[in-house]
């Protein structure tokens, strides 16, 4: 992803940010938070196995924007993902 990436915020209702210019395949926005009893970042949605943490709220909201083109990323409520999701997060990958 590019290095220039600047995220924007918006609050969100439960303590966390709203990653306004990240957005998922299923149009979903990003979000980040630390209301964590360790107080760490975390990337909310994230379904990835183990606890991936980030140092700061920019370091988290990045690491987003990747993950949200990433097949992690596209996976739905029912922890599949679609062939078409698939086909589009290898795509947008492969030309980075």
């Amino acid at each position: 992803m590019s290095a220039d990436f600047t995220p924007q915020y918006e609050r969100w209702r439960h303590g966390g940010w709203y990653v306004t210019n990240v957005r998922y395949p299923s149009g979903a926005v990003g979000c980040v938070s630390r209301n964590y009893p360790d107080g760490k970042w975390r990337i909310v949605c994230d379904k990835r196995p183990g606890d991936v943490t980030y140092r700061s709220r920019d370091e988290a909201a990045r690491a987003e924007r990747d993950y949200a083109a990433s097949p992690w990323g596209t996976y739905d409520g029912n922890g599949k993902v679609s062939e078409f999701q698939a086909k589009m997060a290898a795509l947008e990958s492969s030309s980075i």
